[in-house]
């Protein structure tokens, strides 16, 4: 009986040591918020002069914004939107709206869906928008083998 308890406290000191020495070893290494130039003024020690590059975004990108916008505005006046609304707010963010994918929304018992997903190849990914309870999703994935964002019959 003696043993284990032995095993614990020997267990429990060694982390003690290990997470002291961790913790120490952070505090050391951390570099100071300020350097002092020769002049004596203070500046900040990694400043960099150079305006930082900014690359165009991608049309992928800028639709995106577009419709995350168009998509939360619907899901305000809609929390549980129909397939045409869903459409629309693709095509409002441009979207051509014959490629615009959506899913069923009613059920095959003839009951409303709980939730709405719609899909847009752009290039070659899809931009998938989903809204459950006024809550939107906004997700990019890469498009299907034959171009599209479904998998079977969606309508």
């Amino acid at each position: 009986m003696a043993l284990p308890a032995v095993r614990m406290l020997t267990l429990a000191t060694g982390l003690g040591i290990l997470l002291g020495g961790c913790s120490a070893a952070a505090t050391e290494s951390e570099p100071a918020a300020e350097s002092t130039s020769p002049g004596g003024s203070s500046s900040p020690a990694d400043k960099s002069t150079a305006s930082p590059t900014v690359e165009p975004a991608s049309e992928t990108d800028q639709f995106v914004t577009r419709f995350e916008d168009s998509l939360t505005a619907l899901a305000s006046r809609m929390p549980k939107p129909d397939s045409r609304s869903l459409r629309d707010a693709f095509v409002a963010a441009g979207a051509d709206e014959s490629a615009v994918e959506i899913s069923a929304d009613v059920t095959p018992t003839g009951l409303d869906v709980d939730a709405m997903t719609g899909a847009v190849a752009v290039g070659n990914t899809c931009v998938y928008g989903h809204v459950r309870d006024g809550i939107t999703t906004v997700t990019e994935l890469p498009a299907l083998s034959n171009g599209g964002c479904f998998v079977g019959n969606q309508g």
